[in-house]
């Protein structure tokens, strides 16, 4: 894409659809949920080697437990 790419607003709005379509859903699908994985993380308060190793630990289960920046720290 970096190749197509003139970094003009208008060809971005034309690029990236055609994009999207050359990649796999469940491909996306693994990004998205790792991205939600780590805003959770974020959200109860966890940054860095901490919030990599909970993502990384959790990604099995469907939530972080509670109480896991007490046990974290």
């Amino acid at each position: 894409t970096r190749r197509l790419c003139s970094y003009s607003f208008i060809e971005l709005l034309k690029q990236v659809p055609k994009v999207l379509i050359s990649i796999p859903i469940t491909t996306i699908h693994k990004f998205a949920c790792k991205s939600w994985r780590y805003m959770n993380t974020y959200d109860k308060g966890l940054e860095g080697r901490a919030a990599k190793w909970t993502v990384n630990k959790y990604k099995l289960h469907c939530r972080l437990p509670e109480g896991i920046e007490k046990l974290i720290k």
